[in-house]
This record gives structure tokens, sequence and C-alpha cells, in this order.
């Protein structure tokens, strides 16, 4: 019984080992695509953009012609889904990483299984 105990442990121990070598490789490989995602998107050109559009709005006048309100509007709606989705995906991977390395520190395997498990999830989103 005891060495049926401990060789499931082993077990675990050895499959959690070898989940931290393929998590550290799958944030490598997501890390490299948020910056090249980073570097298509631009976050800071479309921040830029943003508030090139909000003094737009602001303007007395800009109200009066409702084309230019639709056009802008749409533009600003696909600014704004681009930068959340980037600023979503960037904020889970650190979410992660962060809660990876509590877990790693106390030794926690069931929120470590949580965190390979969101990490697989978090892959799908950032190659859409």
């Amino acid at each position: 019984m005891k060495i049926m105990i401990k060789l499931q442990i082993y077990y675990i121990e050895k499959r959690i080992k070898m989940d931290s070598y393929e998590y550290s490789e799958t944030i490598k490989e997501l890390e490299t695509k948020l910056d090249n995602i980073e570097k298509i998107v631009n976050p800071e050109k479309l921040e830029k953009k943003l508030k090139e559009i909000d003094e737009i709005e602001n303007r007395v006048d800009f109200w009066n012609n409702p084309k230019e309100v639709a056009k802008i509007q749409k533009e600003k709606n696909i600014i704004l889904r681009k930068l959340n989705k980037y600023k979503e995906a960037k904020q889970a991977l650190n979410d992660n990483k962060d809660m990876y390395e509590l877990a790693s520190l106390e030794e926690d395997r069931e929120t470590l299984e949580e965190v390979f498990k969101e990490i697989n999830e978090l892959k799908k989103r950032i190659k859409e």
C-alpha cells in the first residue's frame, strides 16, 4: 500500500515537472506572439488615435454631421476592440505567470494544475 502511494506521488511530481517545462516553453512562445502582435497592433499609436477621436467628438459641431459621426464611431469601435483584445491577452498572460510563480513557491499542485489548464485556453485566445 505504501509503495503504491509513493508511486502515485512520484508520477504526480514527474507529471508536474514535465508540465512545468512545457509551461515555460509555452510562455516563451506566447510572449513572442504577443510581442509580434504588439508590433502589428501598435498600442501606442492606437491610444494616440483614440485621443484624437475624443478631441474630434468634443467639438461643438461634430454631432451635426451624422455621416461623419457614424464614420468616426465605427473607427473608434474598431480601435477599441483591437486595443482591448491585445490588453486583455497581455494581462491574462501576466496574471497566469504570477499565479504560476506563487503556486510554484508554495508547491501548490492544485493551483499549478489550474495554471496549466488556463495557459492552454490563453494559447487558443492569443492565436485568434
